[in-house]
């Protein structure tokens, strides 16, 4: 490295001559930290967006694939898991045994199902049972 840098003036005293190469490796150290320093931001700040690139489109497919998902659980899975839970309580107003059961998951009570003739304060076949629907 040294050969490279150009030789002290004659009149400098020895000394200075070698503060002054010094200086100039530590000139270039510098140059070649910077210049590493700079390719080295760049290549991350290329890699972040890359990252970012690919994760965007990672979010878009699972945002897609879970409003499907939404959606066929509402056309197919809600209505079926309604009309089952409306079974079950319409059972459950004909047998007292069952009211016992289903009290446990439903401790406020339930409601009548949706269109159904009875509702809350009104008549029904099932034996009133005190506390049946308490946990």
């Amino acid at each position: 490295m040294e050969t490279s840098l150009p030789p002290c003036a004659s009149n400098s005293s020895p000394s200075a001559c070698g503060l002054q190469r010094e200086v100039r490796v530590l000139r270039l150290a510098l140059s070649l930290t910077l210049v590493s320093l700079v390719i080295l931001s760049g290549s991350l700040g290329a890699y972040l967006y890359r990252q970012d690139a690919l994760l965007r489109r990672q979010v878009e497919v699972s945002n897609r694939a879970s409003s499907q998902a939404l959606q066929h659980y509402k056309e197919q899975v809600e209505p079926k898991a309604v009309a089952f839970e409306q079974e079950l309580m319409l059972f459950a107003r004909s047998n007292a045994d069952f009211q016992v059961r289903i009290g446990k998951y439903f401790p406020n009570g339930f409601s009548s199902p949706p269109g159904s003739a009875t509702g809350p304060g009104r008549a029904t076949n099932a034996p009133a049972v005190a506390g049946a629907l308490k946990p």
